[in-house]
């Protein structure tokens, strides 16, 4: 009986041996399984590395082109404000100049003998109308 017990122990403990190789089987397969993948996933993250880094060199240029606008957009805004300032000032001048004369052409009319020889050659002109009309 001792003998039998002893062959089954020895059984068992082959069989367990046997499963246990067949573990590490396994696991060697998948470590040399992962080793070959983890060549392939390195090289994935350079390629993903390289194009980060290249849309990282676009961003910022993009960037600096922004700020370029931005810049540009500013400084033709105050552009344009000081051409449409100047634009009414000279709107404004062109009235008055046009209210001048309005203001000189009913003097003339209302006051006929005015002497215009203050006005110089305009003045002569102005004589002419007057006295043309």
């Amino acid at each position: 009986m001792k003998l039998f017990i002893a062959a089954q122990n020895v059984a068992t403990h082959c069989e367990f041996d046997r499963g246990k190789r067949d573990e590490k089987a396994v696991t060697v397969a998948e470590l040399k399984r992962t080793v070959g993948e983890k060549a392939k996933v390195e090289e994935e993250l350079e390629q993903m590395r390289g194009r980060l880094e290249e849309e990282g060199k676009r961003n910022a240029e993009l960037s600096s082109l922004m700020g370029k606008l931005w810049d540009e957009r500013r400084r033709l805004s105050r552009e344009l404000s000081t051409v449409q300032k100047n634009l009414d000032e000279e709107k404004l001048a062109a009235q008055r100049v046009e209210g001048h004369f309005n203001l000189i052409e009913k003097v003339g009319e209302k006051y006929p003998s005015l002497d215009w020889s203050f006005l110089g050659d305009e003045g002569d002109e102005n004589e002419a109308e007057q006295g043309g009309v």
